[in-house]
């Protein structure tokens, strides 16, 4: 931004190009509506006082392509990210948005830790069919692949399209973008469409949603992809185009050759980025490795992957296998699906359990939610595991919500990274059981429990070592706690 400034100083030759406000600016701006030219001794100065022009925009046209050009946003990310600043900017872009006739909403955050593409919209109340510009600005100043931005049926009102699966996305050069209408609340009618970027640091990138023909993908363009097994004695499995997983259902409970009562997490390997969950389940040669990778990952009776239960009397407790699932959502860019536990003992009170897990393209974190209902009123605490191995190395980061641990695999078949991450705000301690490294988090008063966990293979192309994975982890929580920044308005 400062090099785009160099002939400022030719106007006004006293500015420094520094990013430092003068005390004062944003008091003088917040009261007045204005800065005065006697008071920019900085670059950041000049800005805020650019800022508040926003006020004089006194033609409804203009202050429409302000928002839909994300002019805020874009002076807003060249200042120091101060309480004052966001107060200015929030005063400012309310009026913007007032006499533009658009309203804010905040999408629904529901489990504290936001989903990857959770965001903050602007909802249009135009109507008409021309499009709706969807500008989304990534806050950190590291660069995010494959994000998931979502758009609920609100924000895509103004097209008159009630079908969402005939709404289409282009970017700003009009590439048409992958996207998914999604069912969130289990009515088996889509309410969101989802659709994936990659973002720089810093970046604002604008897109444009409209409606057309439905939707209709090919086998190759799925990067996320999940099923019931029945064959496979009731495992659920499901794949995105990095990581797989399954976990296990009533049927192995009782299998004679292979019993198994867990609710623990699985770990496939994939080295190649297409779907194998139809192709290893038909060959059943998954334990070796034919070369797009394998099940090489014995979870048991831990946690493995993230598996979770309820801590209590300073001990875990965990449910059986899952009775029953159901798909809500299945590819081509997001999986999503839950599994009902029957009750289970938490310390002398009954448990029931629903999960929801989502994975979605380009990830190698899944998101969990459990949700519990006890049979009497109590306070839950959730502790999420990764099996304990020989040979690991592990750290954790309280202040981030963090556990990632780096341990060498059965059959010889390389390293890989295993990881949790948790609402920092609800996070309780780091502790461990027989079996597992443990993270112990909050429940909510809704009695809902939400984190997120995955892994890497190092033979899998993304993470060569522990350093690498724990990058990617934290970053990972970064960005669950500074979403992608979305605003739509109508064409």
């Amino acid at each position: 931004m400062i090099d785009g400034f160099q002939d400022l100083r030719e106007m006004l030759p006293h500015i420094r190009l520094c990013r430092e406000l003068s005390p004062g600016v944003l008091a003088e701006a917040a009261k007045t509506g204005s800065v005065s030219n006697g008071n920019l001794t900085t670059l950041s100065d000049f800005l805020v006082m650019m800022a508040t022009w926003c006020y004089d925009m006194n033609y409804r046209p203009t202050r429409r392509l302000a928002i839909k050009r994300g002019l805020l946003s874009r002076i807003r990310r060249e200042l120091p990210d101060t309480k004052p600043v966001r107060d200015l900017f929030v005063g400012i872009t309310e009026e913007l948005q007032k006499t533009a006739k658009i309203t804010t909403v905040n999408n629904r955050k529901g489990d504290g830790i936001m989903p990857k593409g959770d965001t903050i919209g602007l909802h249009s109340n135009w109507t008409g069919t021309g499009g709706v510009t969807v500008t989304a600005f990534n806050k950190l100043q590291v660069a995010r692949t494959s994000q998931t931005i979502e758009l609920s049926a609100r924000d895509l009102a103004a097209l008159g399209e009630k079908d969402l699966t005939k709404i289409h996305v282009k970017d700003s050069i009009g590439k048409e973008l992958l996207c998914q209408a999604v069912d969130t609340d289990g009515d088996y009618t889509p309410d969101q469409v989802i659709f994936q970027a990659d973002f720089a640091a810093g970046q604002t990138q604008d897109f444009t949603a409209t409606a057309g023909d439905k939707c209709v993908y090919t086998q190759n363009q799925f990067r996320a992809y999940g099923r019931f097994v029945r064959e496979r004695f009731d495992d659920f499995c499901w794949e995105n185009d990095r990581i797989a997983h399954r976990m296990y259902g009533k049927a192995l409970e009782t299998y004679f050759r292979e019993r198994l009562v867990s609710s623990t997490v699985d770990i496939w390997s994939k080295r190649i980025s297409r779907m194998v969950i139809n192709d290893w389940y038909m060959v059943d040669n998954y334990h070796g490795d034919t070369g797009e990778g394998g099940d090489f990952y014995s979870a048991g009776q831990s946690r493995g992957c993230g598996g979770n239960g309820l801590w209590a009397a300073d001990r875990l407790w965990v449910s059986k296998n899952f009775v029953n699932s159901r798909v809500l959502a299945n590819g081509p860019i997001r999986v999503m699906f839950e599994l009902t536990y029957e009750p289970f003992a938490v310390n002398g009170v009954m448990v029931s359990e629903v999960k929801r897990i989502s994975l979605d393209a380009g990830q190698n974190m899944d998101h969990f939610r459990s949700i519990y209902k006890p049979e009497k009123p109590t306070c839950l605490i959730s502790g999420i595991g990764l099996k304990k191995v020989r040979g690991e190395r592990w750290d954790v980061n309280a202040e981030r919500g963090w556990l990632a641990k780096w341990e060498p695999m059965e059959k010889n078949a390389g390293e890989q990274g295993l990881a949790v991450i948790v609402d920092p705000n609800l996070y309780e301690k780091q502790t461990e059981d027989q079996l597992n490294l443990l993270i112990l988090t909050k429940v909510r008063a809704d009695n809902t429990a939400s984190y997120w966990a995955g892994c890497c293979w190092n033979e899998g192309g993304q993470f060569a070592d522990f350093e690498a994975w724990k990058t990617y982890v934290d970053q990972f929580a970064q960005g669950l706690l500074s979403p992608i920044e979305v605003s739509v308005s109508a064409r």
